[in-house]
């Protein structure tokens, strides 16, 4: 009995939680105010049996190799970030951006889109300046189309008669300046996008960033600028910004699917078959059949 008792002990004495590796910030904080938000947003590591990294890339030579993951929840980032917005100012933000625990820069992003109504300029010139934090594609995605797609869209509203211009894949595609690689060389009021997109030291997160933030642009009614940075970025070398494109081009069409299937017609041919399965999905049956024939 005595052994059984122990056995049945051993058992249920067992962590729910594996051990954790966190890393050492590199600027050592000592603010109190930053180690007791960071503290509370600790408070909310899950068990690893849902582990919320797993959907990101993390092997050798993946995006995501150099993470690091404490399995956080989004929810549970945004509940710590509204519990401590006040105390959370530029100072807090700058060291939380500069993390290398993932959920944590995350922190920052967010508690930026909650800041921006009040301080838009400021928040968009520092979403601008320290975007080397934003470095993996969900912390891109709740942050960039409220912070610079609004703010873009407030400061550079275009003239109507642009809402629908969609590129033309039978003229060629030229540099918008000398910092430029392959973007058209169109009007654009949004020209910080298209610099973000084409600048040749532009990493991967700078493009998704340029190409998520024209989801504002979207709601809004300006259709141009997501098809034209979609049109240019076809030979990028990276899924996750076909991706992107395809799901910007599917938004789009949640617009007016008219204009969506126009830019397929056009633009089939020469998309990668990850972008135009992404941004046809909600199209009909027939018309989807029609487009991916079109790729071949």
């Amino acid at each position: 009995r005595i052994k059984r008792r122990a056995s049945k002990t051993s058992k249920t004495s067992v962590p729910t939680k594996r051990a954790r590796v966190i890393p050492p910030h590199p600027d050592s904080p000592t603010s109190p105010k930053f180690l007791q938000i960071q503290a509370a947003l600790h408070a909310h590591i899950e068990p690893l049996k849902r582990d919320f990294s797993r959907f990101f890339k993390k092997g050798p030579g993946d995006y995501a190799e150099h993470d690091h993951f404490i399995n956080i929840s989004i929810p549970n980032i945004r509940k710590v970030v509204k519990e401590n917005l006040d105390d959370l100012d530029y100072d807090i933000l700058r060291t939380f951006s500069k993390s290398p625990i993932h959920e944590e820069r995350a922190l920052a992003a967010l508690a930026l889109v909650q800041k921006y109504a009040k301080e838009p300029d400021a928040v968009y010139e520092f979403y601008m300046k320290h975007r080397a934090g934003w470095d993996n594609w969900d912390i891109i995605d709740i942050s960039c189309p409220y912070i610079v797609g609004k703010h873009l869209w407030s400061k550079h509203k275009p003239p109507k008669q642009q809402i629908h211009d969609i590129p033309d894949p039978t003229k060629p595609i030229n540099p918008t300046s000398s910092t430029s690689t392959s973007l058209p060389a169109i009007p654009s009021d949004f020209s910080v996008l298209y610099e973000l997109a084409s600048a040749r030291d532009a990493t991967l997160w700078d493009v998704r960033i340029a190409v998520v933030s024209t989801w504002h642009l979207i709601r809004e009614g300006h259709l141009s600028t997501t098809m034209h940075l979609s049109a240019a970025l076809m030979s990028h070398e990276h899924d996750l910004i076909h991706k992107a494109c395809g799901w910007m081009l599917r938004e789009l069409g949640k617009k007016d699917r008219g204009v969506l299937v126009t830019f397929c017609d056009r633009w089939a041919r020469d998309m990668p078959r990850v972008m135009l399965r992404y941004c046809i999905e909600k199209l009909p049956s027939a018309t989807k059949k029609r487009l991916m024939a079109l790729k071949g």
